[in-house]
C-alpha cells in the first residue's frame, strides 16, 4: 500500500527540464570601462553550465596584445589576469590591426550553477583594465550563460479527482484478495 501512495505522490508533482540561455551585451563608452552584466533567469537543475564571454576591442599595441582581463560571476572568480597573448585559449577574429574579437568559454560545475542561480540573477563582471581604447562604436562585451533549468509544471485538476478513484480501486482489490 505504501508503494501506491508513493506513486500517487509522484504523480501530483512533476517538473520539466528546459535549456536556458541568458545573454547581455553592452557597448564600450569610455577607455578602460568595466562591464557588469545582469542575467535574470530560472533556477538551475544542478547540472553544470557554460559562460561564454565575447569581447571586441582595441587590444593591440606596438605589435602585441597589451591587455588582460578578469571575469567573475556572482563573486566567483573564473579568470584573473587572462592575457590576450594566450595562444589557443580564445576564438579570435581580427577585423583590422586594432579591432579584434575574442571569445572564451568558462565551464561551471553543477554546484556553482545552483549557487549562482539560487536568487534567479547572475551578475557577471568583465574587467578589461585601463588600456582598452574606445576606437570603434561596436566595441564592447557580450556574455552568454547556457545551463539546464527547472520549472514546475502545473498539475491538472483532473489528477486530484483521479487519485481518490485509484485509491478506491486499490482498496477494492485488496478486499477481494483477503
Amino acid at each position: 500500500m505504501k508503494k501506491y501512495f508513493a506513486i500517487i505522490a509522484l504523480l501530483t508533482v512533476s517538473f520539466n527540464i528546459n535549456a536556458a540561455t541568458l545573454q547581455d551585451s553592452q557597448l564600450q563608452t569610455v577607455t578602460g570601462q568595466n562591464f557588469t552584466h545582469n542575467l535574470n533567469g530560472p533556477a538551475s537543475n544542478g547540472s553544470g553550465g557554460v559562460l561564454t564571454v565575447t569581447t571586441r576591442g582595441d587590444f593591440y599595441e606596438g605589435g602585441q596584445f597589451n591587455e588582460s582581463y578578469d571575469v567573475s560571476i556572482d563573486g566567483i572568480t573564473l579568470g584573473a589576469g587572462i592575457s590576450f597573448d594566450t595562444t589557443g585559449a580564445y576564438d579570435v577574429t581580427t577585423t583590422t590591426f586594432n579591432d579584434h574579437t575574442f571569445s572564451m568559454n568558462f565551464l561551471l560545475s553543477g554546484a556553482q550553477m545552483s549557487l549562482i542561480m539560487q536568487d534567479l540573477l547572475a551578475v557577471v563582471l568583465v574587467d578589461f583594465g585601463s588600456g582598452m581604447n574606445v576606437f570603434n562604436a561596436a566595441f564592447g562585451s557580450t556574455v552568454s550563460l547556457n545551463y539546464n533549468s527547472v520549472s514546475a509544471v502545473p498539475v491538472p485538476a483532473a489528477l486530484f479527482m483521479l487519485a481518490p478513484a485509484l485509491l478506491g480501486f486499490f482498496g477494492f482489490r485488496r478486499n477481494m484478495q483477503a
